[in-house]
């Protein structure tokens, strides 16, 4: 018994320092990966806050010209407004799509 202990006890610490080089390298990984993933959520943050404002600006603009016509005309000048939010939206979702596909790939 007491051989046994003795050998659990030397084979662990050879154990624990192969665990603390394997915890290393996956911590160097994970720090890299979260500051990826800190700068993607961080973008998504700023792409949140722009679209609410175009979407904001977009509403209140189509109610004036709707009150003002009485219809909403084709050609206006909020379509550069919609093709702005339209490419926050495509950047949003790629954005998304990223972090989860890498999210997939760190094993997490």
């Amino acid at each position: 018994m007491a051989r046994f202990l003795y050998h659990s006890i030397n084979g662990g610490s050879i154990r624990t320092s192969i665990c603390q080089k394997t915890l290393l390298s996956q911590s160097l990984h994970s720090k890299r990966f979260l500051k990826q993933t800190m700068a993607v959520e961080f973008r998504l943050h700023q792409l949140f806050s722009e679209i609410e404002k175009e979407e904001k600006f977009i509403q209140e603009r189509k109610e004036l010209l709707i009150r003002f016509w009485k219809k909403l005309p084709t050609d206006t000048p909020l379509r550069e407004a919609e093709l702005r939010l339209k490419a926050l939206r495509e950047e949003q979702n790629s954005l998304v799509i990223e972090i989860t596909l890498k999210h997939q790939g760190n094993g997490s």
